[in-house]
């Protein structure tokens, strides 16, 4: 993924907003990046035009080698659902459906996994982060650690390229704060570029590379 003089203005009230200035940067793969800032200084947004939920106001983001700017709805939509896996800071899960139903969801709208394969392979991303007993388990069956692991199995059901994490362990304990940090740091070793929006100061320990948005504008910090 890479920004290239990416800005983002919102018009409040008639005063126009610069949240995002000239940003520029190259996100890549095998890395776990975490992205530091105050409230406000624009870091959801930030990860909500990565994520192609949002629009820049100027600027060009590549992704995969595609100008985002240059390419539909239904693209954007294609792109969301099969190359980038979302683990928010509110869990989202469907409080009516168990666990393994819970990961299957983005599987439904992706034609390239056999509605036969879906059950298996929500059933492999949960062992994989060790839920093996919790498979038919509802969410409010589980802890506040067993419900973010099941948003991140389900943000990998189709097998994305990209994982982004918006305060991920913001309702965590410091236990269960460490072992989605070791899952997601572990993600990023396997091949995966996993960008952590976060104010706890422990992703350091985890992070490749650590960014702050200052002013509007990214810069790489030392650990």
């Amino acid at each position: 993924m890479k920004l290239e003089k990416i800005s983002k203005k919102f018009n409040k009230n008639g005063e126009v907003i610069d949240v995002l200035v000239d940003v520029n940067y190259n996100f890549k793969e095998n890395k776990l990046y975490a992205i530091f800032g105050q409230s406000g200084s624009g870091k959801t947004t930030l990860i909500n035009i990565l994520g192609l939920l949002e629009n820049a106001t100027d600027g060009n983001y590549i992704f995969d080698g595609a100008n985002t700017k240059n390419i539909n709805d239904n693209k954007r939509c294609k792109i969301r659902n099969k190359a980038i896996g979302y683990v928010f800071q509110s869990v989202d899960l469907n409080e009516y459906l168990n666990a393994i139903e819970n990961v299957e969801i983005p599987m439904l709208i992706n034609e390239d996994i056999d509605k036969n394969e879906r059950k298996q392979k929500a059933e492999r991303l949960l062992e994989k982060f060790g839920l093996k007993n919790r498979l038919y388990h509802y969410p409010k069956e589980l802890s506040g650690g067993e419900r973010q692991r099941v948003c991140i199995a389900r943000a990998l059901a189709n097998n994305p390229k990209v994982i982004l994490c918006d305060e991920p362990t913001s309702s965590l304990d410091k236990t269960n704060t460490k072992k989605v940090f070791n899952i997601l740091k572990k993600l990023s070793e396997e091949g995966y570029c996993v960008i952590i929006v976060s104010h706890d100061e422990l992703v350091f320990e985890y992070a490749d590379v650590c960014l702050e948005l200052r002013d509007g504008k990214l810069f790489e910090v030392k650990k």
